[in-house]
């Protein structure tokens, strides 16, 4: 897809993926990507996933909050009061 391989050239470009070293060929897939059922997401507890946020901060947050909440409902993350 055009539009999926130019967030990966972003990111690699001016996001947390170029900034941290390795090249476009690190990315395994977009957010879109996993959640369409296009790419797979982690197949294993060993494997470490990087989000690399590209976008206004409001987004970051509204993807952030669902995964915090079902994390947190899991019991596999520490408990934050964001208006503390």
């Amino acid at each position: 897809m055009l539009l999926t391989r130019s967030r990966i050239e972003l990111a690699v470009a001016m996001g947390a993926i170029g900034t941290s070293g390795p090249g476009a060929d690190a990315a395994h897939a977009t957010p879109g990507q996993v959640l369409h059922g296009e790419r797979a997401g982690r197949e294993s507890s060993d494997q470490i996933t990087v989000y690399a946020p590209l976008g206004l901060p409001w987004q970051d947050l509204a993807l952030a909050w669902p995964v915090y909440r079902a994390a947190a409902g899991a019991g596999s993350c520490p408990q934050i009061d964001f208006l503390a």
